[in-house]
């Protein structure tokens, strides 16, 4: 029965999706995301949900919020990584912020993947410039 959190069912199949992903977010707002889309079934909303339920995603089978304005937002996604995405991330905390009377946070993050990238080819230069490996390949 899961958790209970969000109205929704969910039917396990043989089959299982696994693939990267790139779409639009339409929750918290309008931005691009990059993740890895991976299960085994499918959910369906709870008949009578449809109007409470909405998508996080332009593929509505990737993710619903429930969006209570009083109360705060219960989520699902079968987008993993999607916290690896900044500018996504920022989003998210910035409303989680508002709600909590602070100020928002830049919006201007990278995709953590490209960080990470970008600090693993900085290192592999440094290592090639200032590492003389000549003493492990003469013998």
């Amino acid at each position: 029965s899961g958790l209970g959190l969000l109205p929704i069912h969910t039917v396990f199949e043989p089959k299982k999706t696994s693939r990267k992903r790139k779409v639009k977010s339409y929750w918290p707002a309008s931005t691009d995301l990059m993740g890895f889309e991976l299960h085994h079934g499918s959910c369906q909303l709870f008949s009578g949900f449809e109007t409470v339920m909405k998508p996080i995603m332009e593929d509505p089978n990737l993710g619903w919020i429930l969006d209570n304005k009083n109360k705060g937002s219960i989520g699902g996604t079968y987008l993993h990584g999607i916290f690896e995405n900044g500018v996504w991330r920022r989003l998210w905390l910035n409303k989680i912020r508002r709600r909590k009377g602070l100020v928002d946070l830049p919006i201007k993050d990278k995709h953590h993947s490209e960080e990470r990238e970008d600090l693993i080819n900085l290192l592999a230069d440094s290592f090639q410039k200032y590492v003389d490996l000549s003493p492990l390949t003469n013998q």
